[in-house]
């Protein structure tokens, strides 16, 4: 699955929580026009995908982890776990706040995903200590 197909599928799952789509249109600040556009389906005329900056608004936004909405379920789940956490939260608070205001490259997004994953992932025990 893309990455753009994930943000449309939770930014979906994440619609269910709201009474109708103009709620979740006002608290994420944009036009229900708009909204409709990200959440229609791609091969529709008028569709939109939800991209990298965008992505991190709505997650800064709604107060989700950052890149979860790039994660399948399992992960955001997994994410959400490690962000409570008092250490990990600190230092997730200070990557969303910074990934909302755009600050990361690609390169960025890139070696931010292979941490997050190595923080989801249990330490073996062969593995050395760093």
């Amino acid at each position: 699955m893309k990455v753009t197909e994930k943000r449309r599928h939770n930014l979906r799952e994440i619609r269910t929580q709201y009474p109708d789509q103009k709620d979740l249109a006002e608290a994420l600040d944009m036009s229900t026009a708009y909204l409709s556009q990200l959440l229609m389906d791609p091969d529709k005329k008028g569709s939109r995908n939800i991209g990298e900056k965008k992505a991190r608004e709505i997650e800064a936004i709604l107060k989700l982890p950052a890149f979860s909405l790039d994660a399948i379920a399992d992960q955001v789940n997994d994410d959400r776990a490690a962000y409570r956490q008092p250490t990990r939260r600190l230092y997730f608070g200070e990557l969303e706040l910074a990934a909302a205001r755009g600050e990361y490259t690609a390169d960025d997004i890139h070696l931010l995903n292979l941490l997050g994953n190595r923080l989801r992932t249990p330490k073996r025990n062969d593995d050395p200590d760093p």
